[in-house]
């Protein structure tokens, strides 16, 4: 039987659905140090830094079963982040985070950012849409992953139209508004570099 410290991020997460402690253990070493690493590039207290980074795989091990995470990385560094944007706001430290959200290594080339960038949107969609209801949630994966039509998607799950189009309304404007809310600046610093 193979080590889990060889196994995907794939196969962690599935046996940390089932509660799988070694699988968890795996998670943790593989990305306590890198999570650590990112959250003090961003806030510089160490003792700090490391109640965030134990929260977030806390929730991870408690919550994991409740959410549909698909890729690991982006998953946590999504939530660190917003653990760390969340320090700031209720310290009132917009300095701060203004510069914790900027780049920290300017030699990164632009394909680099982008897929950052790309990463981050998508774990921070995949963090979003964990939030939804069950049905919204299966909606939006049929509409937008899947590619299913608003048509499909109501007479594969058997509601109306209409109820589709409403559920795929709800969601796009959670998503919009938590972005615009929560990602604004880091977007912006992003786009503007």
């Amino acid at each position: 039987m193979r080590q889990y410290s060889t196994y995907t991020d794939e196969e962690l997460l599935r046996l940390l659905k089932d509660r799988d402690v070694a699988a968890m253990q795996a998670i943790y070493d593989r990305y306590w140090e890198k999570l650590l690493n990112e959250t003090y590039k961003r806030l510089e207290d160490l003792p700090r830094c490391e109640e965030i980074v134990q929260d977030v795989l806390v929730d991870l091990w408690f919550n994991c079963a409740k959410k549909n995470v698909l890729q690991l990385w982006p998953y946590l560094f999504t939530c660190v982040r917003y653990q760390v944007f969340t320090h700031y706001k209720k310290n009132g430290r917009e300095k701060k985070l203004f510069d914790a959200f900027s780049l920290q290594d300017d030699s990164a080339t632009a394909a680099s950012d982008d897929l950052c960038l790309k990463n981050d949107l998508l774990a921070f969609l995949e963090n979003c849409l964990y939030r939804q209801p069950k049905r919204r949630q299966e909606i939006f994966q049929l509409r937008f992953i899947e590619g299913y039509s608003t048509k499909e998607i109501s007479e594969k799950m058997g509601i109306s139209q209409n109820t589709v189009q409403n559920q795929l309304s709800a969601v796009v404007s959670i998503v919009r508004n938590l972005l615009t809310k929560h990602f604004l600046l880091a977007l912006s610093l992003w786009l503007i570099l």
